[in-house]
């Protein structure tokens, strides 16, 4: 392998990675290296052709890589998110069972996201946290089902409460209130949500009855052997010290 050669790495399509040995001066291809199923395997027998060569290579690895393209607006939301961060002024009215436009943003993966020139969707206030800091449920017109999902009326619309999506937010996120959710609407999202949250973090057994005690000691796992057997051994061992 010449000095004056470089290595050239060419995405030819999705997961195909074509090795080549090239000139540095007129780029023509003077070996195939060889050509593999993912860019680290592609880099790795790269390097290894390299090693293997009796002079090396000056030039090192070149890469032509197919531009991955994004429908994520991340730059855009940040430049949105920057401009309420410099927000300033006093909180506007929030009250429990508002629904306002809330900028959620531009998020990752299964994160839900906002729409619109602002990155808005309805949010429902359901917890004033402290001044000008709320705990709010983004919701979506797309039906639902789980106990995650709660459904409510908002001027004889049909919205869905994404209760795993809840999350805090500052006052600079909202934008315009949309309405008040009925009170009974309220009470399905809250309960909802608490058995959510029981389900999640069960609570102690103090004041349980006999079958909630019994209930819970099942769901226990039991103790590995392995474990009490080493638990064995460690009584023999402070035993036999004595």
């Amino acid at each position: 392998m010449s000095a004056n050669n470089f290595i050239f790495i060419k995405e030819k399509s999705k997961n195909i990675f074509e090795v080549s040995e090239k000139n540095y001066e007129n780029s023509v291809k003077i070996k195939n290296v060889g050509t593999f199923n993912s860019l680290k395997t592609a880099v790795e027998e790269a390097e290894k052709h390299i090693s293997n060569s009796e002079i090396g290579v000056e030039y090192g690895i070149r890469f032509s890589l197919i531009e991955k393209k994004s429908s994520k607006k991340f730059f855009e939301w940040m430049g949105i998110k920057e401009n309420l961060d410099g927000v300033s002024g006093e909180s506007p009215l929030v009250a429990e069972r508002d629904l306002w436009w809330v900028s959620f943003g531009e998020n990752v993966g299964s994160e839900i996201n906002g729409k619109s020139r602002l990155f808005s969707r309805p949010g429902l206030i359901y917890k004033k946290l402290a001044h000008g800091f709320f705990l709010v449920a983004p919701t979506t017109t797309k039906p639902h089902k789980g106990s995650w999902y709660v459904e409510i009326k908002q001027e004889g619309v049909s919205m869905f409460v994404c209760l795993h999506q809840i999350r805090t937010i500052d006052y600079r996120r909202l934008s315009a209130r949309l309405g008040v959710v009925d009170e009974e609407d309220f009470k399905k999202v809250k309960e909802a949500f608490k058995n959510c949250m029981a389900n999640m973090f069960p609570a102690p057994l103090r004041g349980a009855g006999p079958r909630q005690i019994a209930e819970c000691k099942s769901s226990i796992p039991p103790p590995n052997e392995m474990s009490i057997k080493k638990q064995n051994e460690k009584v023999d061992k402070k035993k036999v010290l004595k």
